[in-house]
């Protein structure tokens, strides 16, 4: 599953348009041309700053912390599946 994202350049979130659903607890992967990082998402607000749990799906634009300072142009978020190893 991957996201388009756009960086708050301003501060230590990134607004991302979910595709698929996925929520706090998940293991995600910011993979960018700088490098990947997986973290666990600890941390979810819809556009309004109101934490939420779930980003439901389609249609629905979320804000999560970055991971680690970087450049996120041509970047892309993705959730890990459990067993898909």
């Amino acid at each position: 599953m991957a996201l388009p994202m756009v960086p708050m350049r301003s501060t230590s979130m990134m607004t991302v348009e979910v595709k698929n659903r996925f929520a706090c607890g998940d293991i995600l992967e910011l993979m960018s041309p700088g490098g990947n990082i997986k973290f666990q998402l600890q941390q979810l607000e819809d556009r309004n700053g109101a934490t939420v749990v779930v980003a439901p799906g389609s249609g629905c634009w979320v804000r999560i912390p970055l991971p680690a300072p970087m450049v996120l142009d041509y970047a892309l978020l993705l959730r890990d599946l459990p067993g898909a190893d």
